[in-house]
Order: C-alpha cells, then sequence, then structure tokens
C-alpha cells in the first residue's frame, strides 16, 4: 500500500496506527483535518496527533472506522449489520448505529 492511501494516528503515550486514509476519512473530524486548505501539518505529513487519546481507546476508534466501512453500505442497502460495542470506564456500553453513524443516550446500555 502506497503511503498516500495510509494515515498515521498517533496515541496519547505515542503508538502509531498506520490505517487505510478511506478508513479514517469515516471520521469527519479527520476528514477536515487531512483535506484543510492552509498547509497544515496533518494535512502535509498525513499524520494526526491525539494528545489525550489513550492507545487502547485509538485501537478501538480504528477497529470502529473499519467495521462502519464494511457494515455502512450493508446497512443502507436494508440488511441488518452487526452492532459495534464500545465499552466504557463506567461499565457501559455504547451500541452504534451504522446509519447514523452516532451513539448516544438511546443507544446505551450499563452492565
Amino acid at each position: 500500500m502506497k503511503k498516500e492511501e495510509t494515515v498515521k494516528l498517533i496515541s496519547a503515550e505515542g503508538f502509531e496506527f498506520v490505517i487505510d486514509k478511506k478508513a479514517a476519512m469515516v471520521s469527519h473530524t479527520i476528514r477536515n483535518m487531512l483535506t484543510s486548505p492552509g498547509g497544515f501539518a496533518e494535512t502535509q505529513l498525513g499524520e494526526v496527533t491525539f494528545p489525550e487519546i489513550s492507545t487502547p481507546i485509538l485501537e478501538k476508534i480504528c477497529q470502529y472506522f473499519y467495521w462502519s466501512l464494511q457494515y455502512t453500505r450493508t446497512a443502507l442497502h436494508g440488511c441488518q449489520p452487526p452492532i459495534f460495542l464500545l465499552p466504557t470506564a463506567h461499565g457501559c456500553i455504547y451500541a452504534v448505529d451504522p446509519i447514523e453513524d452516532s451513539c448516544g443516550p438511546k443507544n446505551r446500555a450499563c452492565l
């Protein structure tokens, strides 16, 4: 895979996740960081540092990006995708809706 087709996401601890650019573009925030005009470092280097996101959380985020790429199209064609669960520090699990691409109180179940 060519370097232009990948993005490097860096956790607070400095762990680097190299993922497909298509997967990273699932996030509107990352998409804006990588495509904004003005010569920002993220755009030039193809890497984004998250100083407040730990390695395990960033790993789960990367997994979600790939899950979203795979199942959003499926959901739009009327098929029910599997649920993507996000564990939290408080013992709650957020279920993500692939069509809405969101999680929130209505999708939350505490263990």
